[in-house]
């Protein structure tokens, strides 16, 4: 009772298409009522419900005849082929949306997470995974489901969470929004009260740090003005990823000089090819160990000795 194949088919393909927009014929900004029932039982303006190609449709023979016959077929079905069902089989059988002849009347398409999939939906719970799969005829993932691409939109999702997430953190400063300080200047500023400390070519200022140093204040104060790199990575001690991640924040400036970090520097505005990755929502991912301020000393040998 839910409309004709060809019917039905056009307006869910545009539901897909034009998901919680005016153009949406199920639209759940128009009612909760409405979205799930409303639609069928209203008469809607076909002017207001957004484009959608149903070229296949118009060409499918039986979906054609349907059409034309609708009242007919319902009729029959409902009068005649289901009270016959009962009779011969002691029971009436239903037919399941979950069936595969719905999965070939929708559109694939790929669909962010909409409105509709955020309400109490009595049992659409899953509903973003029909929108995320639209040829797919079923309505959810169960663990034996292992479809390659439910798993990479699984992943997706798991990123998406993670972008947001590193949204909120505080990374420092990036590099290439950093001024190139001079060496002199450098020493110069740090003689004038600032604690500045050099480490892989990356100005920090350890100003309100030196109090809570684990390693102490003389230790830290003993770096203010001068190239930190080898004592901060193993020479005195071997800092931890997360002391790394805690440098980051206080980041000062860039050194002049050639270093790495410069030359990095330099590539941004050039548009150059760079090894860096961004998430999605545009931030600069950092993975564990790959800060700019973690060098791996070389190993000494009896050679070089």
């Amino acid at each position: 009772m839910e409309g004709s194949i060809r019917w039905w088919s056009r307006d869910h393909r545009a539901h897909h298409r034009y998901t919680d927009t005016v153009k949406d014929p199920y639209s759940v900004r128009k009612g909760l009522l409405y979205s799930h029932l409303g639609w069928m039982v209203f008469k809607q303006n076909p002017k207001n419900t957004g484009r959608t190609d149903i070229t296949d449709l118009n060409e499918d023979p039986v979906v054609v005849w349907q059409h034309r016959n609708f009242i007919k077929c319902v009729l029959f079905m409902a009068l005649i082929f289901l009270p016959l069902s009962a009779v011969f089989s002691g029971t009436i059988g239903w037919v399941d949306s979950s069936t595969p002849l719905f999965s070939v009347l929708l559109t694939t398409a790929t669909h962010p997470v909409t409105t509709s999939s955020r309400l109490v939906t009595l049992g659409e719970g899953y509903h973003n995974f029909h929108h995320e799969f639209p040829s797919d005829y079923r309505n959810a993932i169960e663990w034996w489901h292992s479809a390659n691409e439910i798993e990479k939109g699984r992943v997706q999702q798991l990123q998406k969470k993670l972008d947001q997430k590193r949204a909120t953190l505080n990374w420092g400063t990036p590099l290439e929004q950093l001024p190139v300080i001079g060496w002199d200047d450098f020493v110069e500023e740090a003689k004038n009260g600032k604690a500045l400390v050099a480490i892989a070519g990356v100005i920090h200022d350890v100003t309100d740090f030196i109090k809570d140093h684990p390693g102490g204040r003389a230790l830290i104060k003993s770096a203010i003005g001068k190239d930190a790199t080898a004592i901060f990575n193993g020479g005195v001690y071997y800092h931890s990823n997360a002391a790394h991640n805690l440098l980051s924040t206080m980041r000062y400036g860039v050194l002049r000089g050639g270093c790495e970090v410069e030359i990095w520097k330099r590539a941004q505005f050039e548009n150059k090819d760079v090894t860096y990755v961004n998430d999605s929502a545009g931030q600069r991912i950092i993975r564990a160990g790959n800060q700019v301020t973690k060098v791996t000393q070389p190993i000494g040998s009896a050679d070089a000795a």
